[in-house]
């Protein structure tokens, strides 16, 4: 019997590449990324005819093409992991506007595009789509208003497709995710250093950074029960059933801190201007690259 297909984005590292290394062994992988170079190597590193394709989320004929590819291959998708995405950090009221813009960008549309893309193989297929969200989409810890925005709506958009699409045969699946050490945070922590000192005093899970191999266990695991919600840690679960009645307790714990991610995110708008402060280098990076490659400008 010929393997299901898995399509991750954001595959080339950090938790796509960890969920893709422990799908190859039942399914056929396609890494799909930004980094086409790095996707190769991540498919080299896998092997099991793993494949790679370069695919930016955001630029719709991207996502057409590596789609394409996909099916060229492998015939199918049997299941998509809506794994990419970008960070941003800094208090709201302190930053550009166009952050905001770029982060749902990525996060929200370019999630969608990717899913949206996969749906009519998934529908044929009777398959499985789990989007990455995060704890940032439970809790409002401060500095992260426009990534929690940008991860709650993907969480809101997910559970009415849940419904939509649930007569056809897909299942929807979402990840609540707290800080992974991935590549993303470390270049987050690192660039941020003063914020990341701030969130090591915070309340409960949102101090601490957990392994990546403990997040891909439990995607990979959740993945092969086609699972509604999958936790990191699984203690976020008693989170996200009592949210409504924890906000008041966690918006007083998360305002002690308010004051001081206030101030170092104005310091960091002094340094880097309203726009570039809210990013590390690579999102900002891609977000220049694309702007230049469309004929805008960035900030």
């Amino acid at each position: 019997m010929v393997n299901p297909v898995a399509v991750i984005t954001g595959g080339a590292n950090g938790i796509g590449f960890e969920v893709a290394r422990r799908l190859a062994s039942s399914h056929r992988v396609a890494i799909l990324d930004i980094d086409g170079d790095a996707a190769g190597v991540a498919a080299e590193l896998i092997g099991d005819g793993a494949i790679a394709v370069e695919c930016d989320i955001v630029k719709p004929e991207s996502v057409k093409a590596a789609i394409g590819a996909v099916l060229e291959k492998f015939g199918r998708i049997d299941v998509a992991v809506s794994n990419a995405g970008i960070g941003t950090v800094g208090v709201a009221r302190h930053l550009d506007p166009d952050v905001l813009a770029v982060q749902l960008d990525v996060n929200l549309t370019g999630n969608w595009r990717f899913i949206h893309a996969c749906l009519p193989h998934l529908i044929s297929s009777r398959g499985y789509v789990l989007g990455v969200a995060s704890a940032a989409a439970i809790m409002s810890p401060p500095g992260e208003s426009f990534y929690g925005a940008s991860k709650a709506g993907l969480e809101a958009l997910l559970n009415t497709l849940r419904t939509e699409v649930a007569y056809l045969g897909v299942g929807v699946g979402i990840a609540y995710l707290m800080f992974i050490d991935t590549p993303m945070v470390r270049d987050g922590d690192r660039e941020h250093a003063d914020l990341a000192r701030m969130r090591r005093k915070l309340p409960g899970a949102a101090r601490k950074t957990y392994r990546v191999e403990l997040a891909a266990d439990l995607l990979v695991r959740g993945i092969r029960r086609r699972a509604r919600r999958i936790f990191v840690p699984r203690s976020l679960r008693i989170q996200h059933i009592t949210r409504g009645v924890l906000w008041p307790v966690i918006d007083r714990q998360f305002g002690r801190a308010a004051p001081e991610v206030d101030g170092l995110t104005e310091a960091k708008v002094l340094e880097k201007g309203s726009f570039a402060a809210a990013f590390s280098r690579g999102p900002l990076a891609a977000h220049q690259q694309r702007s230049q490659d469309s004929g805008g400008s960035s900030s």
